[in-house]
């Protein structure tokens, strides 16, 4: 018998299979955890996955696009060199559970996982839980709903020495991978992770990543997500992150040939004299679908943010930048820039950009920008007149483009790694 949603709608495939994996957490599991999982279930069956009638989802429409889930033989696990070879600690999740083989330098970090401190002290989870971030929307409830492993770190525990890696790895098989990490920065410590998404095997996958960052005074927080795309497989990822006084965080994402990605990056200042940096890379092509959402919510006076987002698109692609801006009446002397590029190569490709301003103060500097174009032909025009093949000089404008956003990344391992990445996308399309 066919379900239906509470405004009449039959409930398609995937979203009764991923109703069905809600159910799955047993009476041993936290009553907490059973309680997050209850309330993703009833919305999900009361409303079906958000569509392009849902404001915040009308660019991106999540139900006609994963109106089927299916699972095959998992694949053979092979990491990208530039994993394999990961200079510090890397903590490997398999389809959402903690793989240990695959996993290096864990042990020494003190970095516990979700579903270990979940059996050794479910109270504690819960109390971390509730002092941190709660997250909003669809991604954060289906996480909650969903999720299996993940971490849970505390910098005033944890020893890590340099960037943490962490790699989520969908394999084809029936539930995808939902992970979902508990990160608290304490007061001028600084942590740093990067999440790399890798996805293997032809089954159509839905796979979810959630993280919550509370940063005490003084601290910072540094996230990279990469993310490569695969055939028929959606990613939906986001990271909640509360500031407190003079805190720092920075998120940046570069995404490369996704299937259908929705990366969410939210943002709250809760003390004075917090910065908060967000940027990203998005490359497209073919039949690809990137998606970034941002939300920066100023809850305290003299904060900042800078906003940066680039993306380069060929085929059929489309890109979509939402960027949203909450100045509350308490929260003068904010300074918030919010800007973002589509860099459109193909007569078939679609770029979305919808930036948003919502202030309810006087004395603050806020602005976005959002522009769309296509390449110079003068500078084209000017490379070729020197020799340069046309494709090459494509490339190296898309790259100059590309450059400006690696440019505002202040590590220099960092930009190198960006810089690699990018430049071995930029040599198979041009």
């Amino acid at each position: 018998m066919t379900e239906h949603t509470k405004s009449g709608v039959a409930l398609t495939q995937a979203e009764q299979m991923l109703a069905g994996r809600m159910t799955r957490r047993g009476e041993s599991e936290p009553a907490w955890a059973l309680s997050l999982q209850e309330a993703a279930r009833e919305r999900l069956l009361a409303e079906g996955l958000p569509h392009r009638r849902v404001e915040e989802w009308k660019y991106t429409d999540l139900r006609s696009r994963v109106r089927t889930l299916s699972d095959t033989q998992p694949a053979p696990i092979a990491l990208p060199p530039v994993l394999e070879d990961w200079p510090g600690p890397r903590a490997v999740f398999v389809d959402g559970v903690f793989d240990r083989d695959l996993s290096r330098r864990l042990e020494a970090t003190r970095v516990k996982t979700l579903r270990l401190a979940m059996a050794d002290d479910p109270a504690l989870v819960e109390a971390t839980l509730k002092a941190l971030p709660q997250s909003k929307g669809w991604i954060g409830e289906l996480n909650a709903g969903l999720f299996t492993d993940g971490l849970i770190i505390d910098s005033a525990e944890a020893a890590l020495e340099g960037r943490l890696l962490v790699v989520h790895v969908s394999t084809g098989a029936e539930d995808g991978g939902h992970t979902l990490s508990l990160i608290r920065v304490r007061a001028g410590d600084t942590l740093a992770v990067a999440t790399a998404n890798v996805a293997l095997g032809d089954a159509k996958t839905l796979s979810t990543h959630g993280a919550r960052v509370l940063v005490d005074e003084g601290g910072h927080f540094d996230e990279l997500i990469l993310s490569d795309g695969h055939l028929d497989t959606a990613l939906l990822q986001r990271t909640d992150m509360t500031l407190q006084a003079r805190a720092s965080g920075r998120v940046f994402s570069l995404m490369r040939d996704p299937s259908l990605t929705r990366i969410e990056m939210a943002g709250r200042f809760e003390g004075e004299e917090a910065t908060l940096t967000l940027g990203g890379i998005t490359l497209l092509d073919g039949a690809d679908h990137g998606d970034i959402t941002t939300h920066v919510h100023h809850a305290a006076p003299d904060c900042s943010c800078e906003e940066d987002f680039r993306t380069v698109l060929l085929g059929s692609s489309r890109g979509v930048f939402q960027g949203k801006i909450h100045v509350d009446p308490i929260a003068q002397k904010t300074d918030s820039q919010m800007g973002a590029k589509g860099l459109v190569l193909s007569e078939r490709a679609e770029m979305d950009l919808k930036p948003e301003l919502e202030i309810y103060a006087d004395d603050v500097k806020c602005s976005h920008g959002a522009t769309i174009g296509a390449l110079d032909k003068d500078a084209i025009f000017y490379l070729r007149a020197r020799g340069i093949g046309r494709k090459a000089a494509e490339r190296l404008l898309v790259g100059g483009f590309v450059e400006e956003a690696i440019d505002a990344v202040a590590e220099d391992e960092t930009q190198g790694l960006l810089r690699a990445l990018a430049q071995d996308w930029l040599t198979d399309h041009f």
